[in-house]
């Protein structure tokens, strides 16, 4: 992200401050704390500095031989489909979740459209390239990767809030967007989705 950020800022010498150099600031600032809340919930990850690297080995190649249930067959753990997680994601987020990926998979394109390749150069566009890679490089890893997993998407539940806050972003641009055209119509898709979130939160608890 900040690769692409840094070649399209030399179309955009007009941004001050530079985006490349305030993002990789904030991200060497977040490092330390991130290590602490690591070290804090998973202290065999800090006991050598090794043991991350070490672990990421040793979860890819788990030697966990049990059968898991998909699409109506048996499989084995360590031979999973590449949709397996794919698959997961799509059946168990709330409905409301995917509609918000798809408005945000809009509305990114209406920008891109409008703005042309020099939004990349943009500090907001360097961050959502972030946040995008922390939700779709696990499941790139995945399809291409096909490690031993178990429990349903387990492992990756991770990659969930970053959907989650696109999401968010989605249904944010359409209700700007229909607040700006009729105001009315932004107050009623507010009041929808305060609907699926209390029908959502309903579902958990019973």
């Amino acid at each position: 992200a900040l690769g692409v950020g840094a070649a399209m800022n030399k179309w955009r010498p007009d941004l001050e401050p530079n985006p490349i150099r305030s993002t990789t600031l904030g991200l060497l600032v977040a490092a330390p704390l991130a290590y602490v809340v690591m070290g804090i919930c998973w202290p065999w990850g800090v006991i050598n500095p090794l043991n991350p690297l070490l672990a990421i080995h040793e979860f890819t190649n788990f030697p966990w031989k049990g059968w898991l249930l998909f699409d109506g067959q048996m499989m084995p753990a360590i031979n999973l489909p590449r949709d397996y997680l794919l698959t997961f994601l799509l059946y168990q987020l709330p409905e409301h979740t995917l509609v918000g990926l798809v408005l945000a998979a809009i509305a990114a394109g209406a920008v891109c459209l409008r703005k042309g390749m020099t939004v990349f150069a943009e500090r907001r566009t360097l961050q959502y390239l972030i946040l995008l890679q922390a939700a779709v490089v696990p499941v790139i890893a995945f399809v291409c990767l096909r490690p031993t997993v178990y429990n349903g998407m387990r492992h990756f539940l991770f990659v969930v809030p970053p959907l989650v806050i696109f999401a968010a972003i989605g249904w944010d641009a359409l209700i700007q967007a229909a607040m700006m055209r009729w105001r009315p119509s932004g107050l009623m898709l507010g009041g929808v989705m305060s609907a699926l979130l209390l029908w959502q939160l309903a579902r958990m608890i019973y």
